[in-house]
């Protein structure tokens, strides 16, 4: 069960029952080592994006941050039972569903 916060007419929040469930969407640069999410798309053209395809990162897909370099750039994430590397510039064209 999910519950949001509304304002009613008092400026005063209650708390309200969802229908659905509420994902927060973020771009996979965003989330911490151990966090896990599901890609939604791909931002950007290109030999980039055509790259990242291939290398498994497809909507629908199950990813999870594994660790940041010392620096924060690059990153490495678990994709399709593989261990993957990417720039944060790569990072930041994956938008990612988290709950």
């Amino acid at each position: 069960m999910y519950y949001i916060m509304t304002k009613d007419n008092d400026n005063q929040y209650q708390q309200v029952k969802a229908e659905k469930e509420i994902h927060m969407t973020k771009t996979l640069n965003q989330l911490l080592p151990g966090e896990m999410g599901v890609v939604v798309k791909i931002t950007g053209s290109g030999p980039v994006k055509r790259r990242l395809v291939d290398m498994g990162l497809v909507a629908g897909s199950q990813v999870q941050v594994s660790k940041f370099a010392p620096l924060g750039d690059p990153m490495e994430i678990k994709v399709k039972n593989f261990n993957l590397s990417l720039r944060r510039s790569e990072a930041i064209l994956i938008e990612v569903e988290t709950e």
